[in-house]
């Protein structure tokens, strides 16, 4: 593993082939039942697993967004119930107690 190697975090070489490796934020591992996402990326070539690095990283980091504001926006006055209301409150709850507790 050459010195570069450290200048893109993320990204690690094995057998000549290069993977990603991201640790995934503590507050979201719990939603997705592992403490890190971890693949090949498919290319013996650096540069072209370093553009791939970046564009999985981007959309982890759209994704986290989409979770988080799903499941942890503040407190709002209710004014109607519907299905979809108690389906979201139904999902909050699943996700407040057993996602966050690892015992999904």
């Amino acid at each position: 593993m050459g010195a570069d190697m450290y200048c893109q975090t993320r990204l690690f070489n094995r057998n000549s082939t290069y993977y990603y490796r991201a640790k995934i934020p503590v507050d979201l591992q719990g939603h997705y039942g592992k403490t890190e996402h971890k693949f090949s990326l498919k290319t013996k070539d650096r540069a072209k697993a370093a553009a791939l690095v970046r564009q999985f990283a981007a959309r982890h980091e759209e994704e986290y967004a989409r979770i988080r504001t799903k499941y942890h926006t503040p407190f709002q006055v209710i004014t109607h119930i519907d299905d979809a209301f108690i389906q979201d409150i139904r999902a909050r709850y699943r996700y407040a107690v057993f996602m966050d507790s690892g015992s999904w």
